[in-house]
């Protein structure tokens, strides 16, 4: 998945061929990991299989207290944890843009499903609180970007935080709520990329700040903008609602996981609903600033035929499970309707529920609204990349560098110790004077007693042969 991934990236050319690289280097990092922790589980099972573990139960994961460090860490990056996650916006605005929807479609999906089988049906309380530290972040960074892919990648870290915590928290129904929130982000994210897609293929622009008006010229694709948008952030009635709310209602509950053993995880949810109020307000001010708000400067068009039967499928999708919520828990590893399968169960529009929704909503557009004279002054907010991009480039300089000045200093001292011992064996005499500090000296033998000498150096060579 990296290598097609990267060659995705890489046939666009331009900018895209550094970011292209950076995603390589990165991915080829965490899967280096993932096969440390692969090796490091056979080193302590005998078997690579997950769920074979010889005397453990039929859904264990790695074993062993090593790999299932090295496997997070590995998947991790795929997933985007925070501080491993930079390759998310670098990589993403770059290619074209149709390579952008199946990028957010596939990779960091695919790392939820590994997250899983390395801890599956028990969960993991760091990894679990590592994915609602992503949902804020992610929605905070998002905050902070006028690039629209830029902005839509850093959302993709803080949806897939959702999933991640779901997966952490162990319980039937949080991970039933991941894999939930997995398939509708598919929907979702790939629906958002169109609509941003389709706007930089009418305007050629991809910043916020030289947009502005376009729902008059461009009817279908701010509808389609605005069902995922609301699909994202979890409204009542689209299918985000549906997925997040089940995620958030598994991080409400108690659980106990042995000696880790925590109670509520009352602040992991607070997370979780800090980033949806941070999604709110991420989308309105991308609808506000491309749709609604101000008038383009220049002729447009809406989407073609292909593209705007492509973007009203996927919208009708992302409402057809909003709707029926059943049709998505028909598809889930757990039944979460079922007493007998999870601890609670799951209703979806349930008063309280509602509520929730329509509540973040509310503050999202408060906060909006607080915020925007300062965000549109912000310039472009710097993020861990910016420590480690140069970083790696002048360390890895100062790598070679310091290799070869080491060898030269080497191997000046090899080629003058070489000379020092031809001159040495060429004019013994020299050398022995000039060692003692004598103006001269004589090292002649007789050949008798140089016959002695070699006779004597072939009988120790011999006896230690014979020994």
């Amino acid at each position: 998945m990296a290598v097609t991934s990267t060659l995705l990236v890489w046939h666009y050319g331009g900018k895209a061929v550094r970011a292209g690289f950076r995603y390589a280097v990165l991915h080829g990092i965490g899967g280096t990991l993932f096969l440390g922790a692969v090796i490091w589980h056979f080193a302590e099972t005998g078997t690579f299989l997950f769920a074979s573990v010889p005397g453990g139960p039929e859904t264990a994961g790695l074993a062993g207290p090593v790999a299932p460090i090295l496997a997070a860490l590995g998947v991790g990056v795929n997933v985007g944890f925070v501080g491993l996650h930079a390759w998310l916006p670098d990589t993403y605005p770059r290619p074209h843009i149709a390579a952008s929807v199946f990028l957010c479609v596939y990779t960091t999906k695919t790392g939820v499903y590994g997250m899983y089988r390395v801890f599956p049906q028990d969960g993991n309380v760091a990894v679990a609180y590592m994915g609602g530290i992503m949902a804020v972040f992610g929605a905070t960074m998002a905050l902070f970007q006028n690039d629209m892919r830029r902005l839509l990648s850093y959302h993709i870290q803080s949806q897939v935080g959702y999933m991640v915590a779901g997966v952490g928290i162990g319980s039937a129904l949080a991970q039933a709520g991941a894999f939930a929130h997995v398939f509708n982000h598919i929907l979702y994210k790939g629906l958002l990329f169109m609509t941003a897609g389709v706007v930089i293929y009418r305007t050629g622009e991809e910043s916020l700040k030289k947009l502005g008006g376009l729902a008059r010229e461009m009817p279908i694709t701010a509808g389609a903008f605005t069902v995922a948008a609301l699909s994202i952030a979890g409204f009542p009635g689209f299918n985000g609602f549906v997925s997040k709310g089940i995620v958030i209602s598994g991080s409400h509950y108690t659980f106990e996981k042995g000696p880790l053993a925590i109670g509520d995880f009352y602040t992991l949810e607070l997370l979780l609903l800090i980033g949806g109020v941070g999604t709110f307000m991420s989308f309105i001010k991308f609808g506000y600033y491309a749709f609604f708000h101000g008038e383009y400067d220049g002729d447009v068009k809406d989407a073609n035929r292909g593209q705007s039967v492509a973007m009203v499928l996927v919208a009708a999708l992302c409402v057809f499970y909003g709707l029926f919520d059943g049709a998505l828990f028909a598809i889930l590893p757990f039944d979460v309707t079922s007493e007998a399968t999870v601890a609670h169960v799951y209703e979806t529009y349930t008063v309280s529920h509602i509520v929730e929704g329509v509540a973040l909503a509310v503050l999202g557009l408060v906060g909006f609204a607080l915020v925007k004279k300062p965000l549109s002054g912000l310039g472009k907010v710097p993020d861990v990349d910016s420590l480690y991009n140069p970083g790696s480039l002048y360390g890895t300089r100062a790598l070679v560098v310091g290799v070869t000045e080491l060898y030269a200093r080497v191997d000046d001292a090899a080629v003058a110790l070489a000379k020092r011992s031809v001159r040495t064996v060429k004019n013994p005499d020299a050398a022995i004077a000039r060692a003692t500090g004598r103006e001269s000296i004589e090292t002649k033998a007789g050949i008798d007693r140089s016959l002695l000498l070699v006779l004597a150096a072939l009988v120790a060579a011999l006896a230690l042969l014979l020994t």
